[in-house]
């Protein structure tokens, strides 16, 4: 998707979300895998800051979170290609022209978790039915990993949310065992932030906790994307 920004300017060239970065050597050696990421999240780390606290903004009346996260996605996802993208302008443009999917997919996930979870607690509370509690389970793994792609679907392709859906079911599978890789990695991430001081994981949450996962699970799923649903496109 190609759209046009507009920048928006700072106060007396502070606190500007959209001044460009100091950039790269692009005769220099690339890196790859483990070292280009920390390369990437390193040059953006400022950017990061500025998004996690647009996104958190953007979520407070809950109805907004399906829009907000497509937002937050796409400017990860040009941060991933290594593409420029303007904060601001970017993520707000992505929010309008994603405003009705990301309404219904925000709605529609909300609604999955709320059963899934209903139904596990439903038969925890029965002798005998550990495979139902087995499965459940196994159902809100795929479902996990389900939306590490329906996001960057969404943003990438002018597809239906049924299709969405579907193309995420099929990356979650073709992947699985690496995609559950990930999901553990995330998982132990989210935990470890959840068992440190309640004071230093807010402030780590409203710093960078949002953007921060959000921008691993992006450039984890990108190759995945660009391999099994971009191949036809060259």
């Amino acid at each position: 998707n190609i759209r046009r920004s507009v920048k928006v300017g700072g106060f007396f060239g502070y606190f500007d979300f959209e001044k460009p970065g100091k950039g790269v050597n692009e005769d220099g050696p690339k890196k790859k895998g483990f070292f280009h990421f920390f390369e990437l999240y390193g040059r953006k780390i400022v950017k990061l800051v500025q998004l996690n606290l647009l996104y958190i903004l953007c979520c407070i009346p809950v109805v907004t979170i399906g829009p907000a996260t497509a937002g937050l996605t796409y400017v990860l996802r040009n941060f991933a290609r290594e593409e420029h993208s303007w904060v601001v302008s970017d993520f707000f443009e992505q929010c309008k022209k994603n405003l009705k999917q990301g309404l219904i997919v925000g709605n529609l996930n909300l609604l999955i978790w709320v059963v899934l979870v209903y139904d596990f607690l439903f038969f925890s509370g029965w002798q005998g039915f550990e495979f139902m509690r087995f499965f459940i389970l196994a159902l809100g793994v795929l479902f996990a990993i389900m939306n590490f792609f329906i996001y960057s679907i969404m943003v990438t392709f002018d597809i239906k949310v049924i299709d969405i859906y579907k193309n995420a079911m099929i990356l979650t599978a073709v992947r699985l065992p690496v995609n559950f890789l990930m999901l553990v990695t995330v998982g132990a991430l989210v935990f470890l932030l959840l068992n440190i001081h309640p004071l230093i994981a807010i402030l780590i949450a409203l710093a960078l906790a949002f953007s921060t996962i959000g921008f691993i699970i992006t450039y984890y799923v990108q190759p995945i994307i660009r391999k099994y649903l971009m191949a036809s496109d060259g």
